[in-house]
């Protein structure tokens, strides 16, 4: 438990998805119901900041893994929803490198939540921008766009990031701005009423650290 603690709060201050899959639900593999200790393991996995936990026999060859994949579902979300879960991230946060990328996307998970953003948008070409995002763990769903779509699928087993290729016809920070309210509409973040926060590496498409933080209103005025 010690060592499993200190390679989750290394890979999180890394910014490097971790994914804690140590037989957590293996009692499942024969009974219908898990032991109130594995329970307890993926809780405690989700308290430490893992991006995700992984079942294996209890899917692969188990007798129940329809119910093993819900109860893991139904304790990922308890714990998510637990005030506590978001003071600990926050407070674990610390160990966050002092450099203006960090900083960015701490900030955009705080003006998220002060302004009642509906997501934060992260636009990104090697993933670092979306992985920094999540590393924060926001309270809200962060949207990764990325021109490379091996890039976004990869982005997806990191923690709150659903990741997307974003339009081709997005060719400067101007055009991402104008496009941010489309792009989240066609991924589920309907709601006009809540703006969006951007983040990314201005000039697009150059070798740059995260260095743009844009709050985008959802009748296409920025703010």
């Amino acid at each position: 438990p010690i060592v499993q603690r200190q390679i989750v709060r290394a890979g999180r201050a890394l910014g490097k998805p971790v994914i804690v899959a140590t037989q957590m639900l293996q009692s499942m593999v024969d009974a219908p119901t898990p032991t109130r200790a594995e329970a307890s393991d993926i809780a405690s996995a989700v308290y430490l900041g893992a991006d995700a936990v992984m079942l294996s026999a209890e899917s692969a060859i188990g007798h129940h893994p329809e119910m093993a994949i819900a109860i893991m579902d139904r304790v990922i979300r308890a714990v998510e929803a637990d005030p506590l879960y978001h003071a600990e991230m926050k407070a674990a946060a610390a160990v966050s490198e002092v450099a203006a990328p960090g900083a960015i996307c701490r900030s955009a998970a705080e003006v998220a939540q002060l302004i009642n953003c509906e997501a934060i948008i992260a636009y990104t070409q090697s993933g670092a921008t979306g992985l920094k995002a999540s590393r924060e763990r926001p309270h809200v769903p962060i949207l990764a766009l990325s021109p490379r779509i091996e890039m976004a699928r990869r982005l997806n087993l990191a923690w709150g990031i659903t990741g997307v290729q974003a339009p081709e016809n997005i060719g400067s920070f101007d055009d991402l701005v104008r496009q941010c309210p489309e792009i989240a509409a066609n991924h589920g973040f309907q709601d006009a009423s809540r703006p969006l926060a951007l983040i990314a590496a201005t000039p697009l498409g150059e070798d740059r650290l995260t260095n743009v933080l844009h709050v985008v209103s959802r009748d296409s005025a920025s703010i």
